[in-house]
């Protein structure tokens, strides 16, 4: 049952975010363990290039420092790259990110 309301969660996440972001998607998410001195963030975003169809941006890096690692992942439709990009994101969400906030 969890897993199916994280599910229908996710979706309306994406949804609202679809909706109203300057991208066409976009959230962020973190990992705060101080016990394991873990203060981590991922970031994903769906936009559309200048030479491809669409691309998934993902960053990430700590909370406490500015150095952080950037990932573009070219997709042939805006579908391909919604799916890519909630498939990332489920992939956190079982590693222990949660959601801090979303772009609007």
């Amino acid at each position: 049952m969890r897993r199916v309301y994280s599910n229908v969660i996710i979706a309306f996440v994406f949804i609202l975010c679809k909706r109203y972001s300057r991208y066409n998607y976009s959230m962020k998410l973190t990992r705060i363990d101080p016990q394991k001195n873990m203060h981590r963030f991922y970031e994903v975003h769906v936009q559309s290039t200048l030479l491809d169809s669409h691309a998934v941006i993902c960053t990430w890096g700590s909370v406490k420092s500015q150095y952080h690692r950037m990932r573009m992942i070219k997709t042939e439709t805006k579908e391909d790259a919604e799916k890519l990009a909630l498939n990332l994101i489920r992939r956190k969400l079982k590693k222990g990110y949660v959601e801090l906030s979303t772009k609007h």
